[in-house]
């Protein structure tokens, strides 16, 4: 038995939706409360602040990768050419690209395994000859 943290009755587990079926783990929230509390959400001020939290996340998330980048850029010189100047240097796809560059970033450790450092003049002398 488990206990909604909305009506707070002590209910069945089969009454809560699962959060991560994998993992095991269901909702905190039976499944009559779910739909009035997600009506709630989505249509009042939470679903506005919410978003405004995103965001700003977001926007908070972008700088750091940014800064994180550039001080890489700062202190790893082109591989290709030896040039140490970030405003010219571009990331590389060492394989095959399967995603873009800053979703490498978000999600490996080890993100730059798939990148090599160019300037911008050998890149555009692979691409054009």
């Amino acid at each position: 038995m488990k206990v909604c943290n909305h009506c707070l009755k002590e209910k069945d587990e089969n009454e809560f939706n699962w959060r991560y079926k994998a993992l095991g783990v269901r909702n905190k929230t039976c499944k009559d409360c779910q739909p009035v509390f997600n009506k709630i959400y989505y249509e009042g001020d939470a679903k506005k602040k919410h978003l405004k939290q995103v965001k700003e996340r977001t926007a908070v998330a972008r700088e750091a990768a940014r800064e994180h980048v550039y001080e890489y850029l700062l202190h790893h010189p082109s591989e290709l050419c030896g040039e140490a100047d970030p405003r010219v240097l571009e990331f590389h796809h060492v394989s095959e690209k399967d995603m873009a560059i800053i979703n490498k970033y978000t999600s490996h450790k080890n993100w730059m395994a798939f990148l090599k450092l160019a300037c911008v003049d050998i890149l555009l002398q692979r691409i054009f000859g």
